[in-house]
């Protein structure tokens, strides 16, 4: 359903609509009024039912003592303002219709290309929406995907429980950097908390199995018990933490869920009828819930909706016109500088770049250290992937796919992004894999070549295979690429804007980022520092690629020795 972004229509004079055609044909002396028998003529120009409505202005021109005064002044304003106002009023509604032709065609090629089975976009900016679903709800029964089918969404739901939480401990008169304690001991905030910078240990659970038997209310009070442990002093540094989003709502709420104070705040208030949660799903069998789909081969394989464990973060259905909504609501209230809408986009944690964390949303500037500041939030579930980006003025976009494949996520909101922002367009089409500054040349990556692990990828038990998160930087065909050990194809490239500085551009969650080269007191490179996360500089021998190289050549070398010992045996 297109719900927006209209072509130009003529309505009135004191349209703007109507500068265009003002325009055009303002500017012809002849056809200006300069006695009353040329009033007349022009009152019988205007169609009957125009007439009443453009009287003032023509007796407007009745009373003015110059005419060619008035000749003069109409000249001046279309030769100045006319093309202003043509590049101000046109280029909206053209490249609206730019951006949703293209995505109409882009889209459907894109889902037959990567065996995509439903995708469903909203864009909007201010005063105008576009919603279009795109392929099958269900492949098996060739359900067709509507725009009031409904998606699981993962972490799109932290935000909604973040502006819930806040706004209850607002009215109760709890500050959000009040001290709590942790079951552990540690002191944090719920700023910390939902900001992800309580120092909490990394942690990718939160969902259970269906085959798991074990009542829910055990399974997550034993996944908050294993994970709520902290690694590092509060505030200083961001890790992924969806635990403390549950532990906050928990102990604030004093109950196991967040879901009736979310639909009372939020999906009640702002009439998201598509909206709910999993435990509601026996509640709302008439509506259509779209299938999640694995990547595996040729035939994408179904797969069962998991039960959720850390539901503060990741328990939400909905659609992306319903997710638009709360969006929206959100960039409105946060005009009110005393609105918990306002905390939540204003208050933020950042590391040494301008990127970072607020309370529920990533903050990136992705269109470079200059441009506007994005607010995003990604996530990739099973069988399903979804994310949202959206500024202070109005202008955002949200887009759902039933298919856990994040790459062709990041590749719609790629094609939306220069026409939603056409102010970035110059900078995203500059920076293209390959393109160097003046200041910067390809002999200067040489010495940044080499392993980077990221600090806080895998924190407490997992710490033991932090190596297999290491990422290779190097310089390939004049381009530089950031890929993971297994990439064959790389999912980023760095851009140098200047000498130490890069620009992420890619299919992944990190495209858009900004990273800056670590130095000691030597000048020696000892690591990089991005939006959110530090990397180490790691000797090859302990990277992955050392540790992978010695196992391959400890490999061969135990079988020659195999070989050797039966053959010395056989000649025994």
């Amino acid at each position: 359903m297109r719900t927006g972004f209209p072509s130009l229509r003529f309505f009135s004079l004191t349209s703007p609509a109507l500068f265009p055609f003002f325009c055009r044909f303002a500017p012809k002396k002849q056809a200006l009024v300069k006695d009353a028998a040329s009033i007349n003529l022009a009152e019988q120009s205007f169609p009957a039912h125009r007439r009443k409505a453009n009287a003032p202005r023509i007796l407007w021109i009745k009373r003015c003592p110059s005419l060619s005064a008035m000749n003069d002044l109409l000249e001046f304003l279309r030769m100045t303002l006319c093309p202003l106002l043509l590049l101000i009023l046109l280029p909206a509604s053209l490249l609206a219709r730019d951006l949703t032709d293209a995505l109409e065609s882009y889209i459907p090629s894109l889902m037959e290309d990567q065996n995509i089975q439903g995708i469903q976009v909203h864009v909007f900016r201010p005063g105008r929406t576009y919603t279009k679903s795109f392929g099958l709800a269900d492949s098996e029964t060739d359900q067709k995907l509507t725009d009031d089918t409904v998606f699981a969404v993962g972490a799109l739901r932290g935000p909604l429980t973040a502006y819930a939480l806040l706004g209850f401990m607002k009215e109760q008169g709890i500050s959000p950097d009040h001290p709590l304690t942790l079951p552990d001991g540690s002191r944090v905030t719920a700023a910390q908390l939902l900001m992800m910078t309580a120092g909490l240990q990394s942690t990718h659970e939160g969902l259970v199995s269906p085959a798991v038997e074990e009542p829910l209310a055990s399974v997550r009070k034993t996944l908050l018990e294993e994970t709520l442990h902290t690694v590092l002093p509060a505030g200083e540094h961001y890790i992924y933490s969806p635990q403390g989003y549950q532990w906050l709502a928990q102990t604030t709420l004093d109950r196991p869920e967040s879901g009736a104070l979310v639909r009372q705040r939020i999906l009640d208030t702002l009439s998201m009828p598509n909206s709910f949660f999993y435990a509601e799903r026996e509640q709302r069998k008439a509506t259509s819930v779209a299938t999640g789909y694995e990547p595996r081969g040729k035939t994408p394989a179904p797969i069962p909706l998991p039960a959720v464990a850390f539901e503060a973060y990741l328990d939400l259905l909905t659609t992306a016109s319903d997710y638009g909504i709360f969006l929206r609501a959100l960039i409105q209230e946060a005009n009110n500088p005393n609105s918990v809408a306002h905390y939540m986009l204003e208050e933020k944690w950042k590391s040494q770049l301008p990127g970072g964390r607020t309370a529920g949303f990533y903050y990136h500037k992705l269109c470079g250290p200059e441009g506007p500041g994005f607010y995003r939030i990604l996530s990739q579930y099973p069988g399903f992937a979804a994310g949202a980006i959206f500024t202070r003025d109005g202008r955002g976009a949200v887009v759902l796919l039933n298919a856990r494949q994040q790459m062709t996520l990041q590749q719609i909101l790629d094609r939306i992004l220069p026409d939603l922002y056409p102010e970035c367009r110059p900078f995203l089409e500059r920076m293209q894999p390959g393109y160097f500054p003046e200041n910067v040349s390809p002999p200067m990556i040489e010495e940044l070549e080499g392993y980077y692990r990221p600090r806080y990828m895998l924190t407490g038990s997992a710490s033991t295979f932090a190596f297999l998160a290491d990422t290779h930087l190097s310089l390939e065909d004049n381009a530089i690429r950031f890929s993971g050990f297994f990439e064959t194809h790389p999912s980023i490239h760095l851009i140098p804007l200047a000498p130490d500085l890069f620009y992420a551009r890619g299919k992944a969650g990190m495209d858009g980022w900004l990273l800056r080269v670590v130095r000691n007191r030597d000048g020696e490179v000892t690591g990089l520092q991005s939006d959110l996360m530090p990397y180490d500089r790691v000797n090859v021998m302990f990277s992955i690629g050392g540790i992978v190289g010695f196992s391959v050549l400890g490999l061969v070398l135990l079988a020659i020795a195999l070989v050797w010992f039966f053959v010395r045996r056989r000649e025994s």
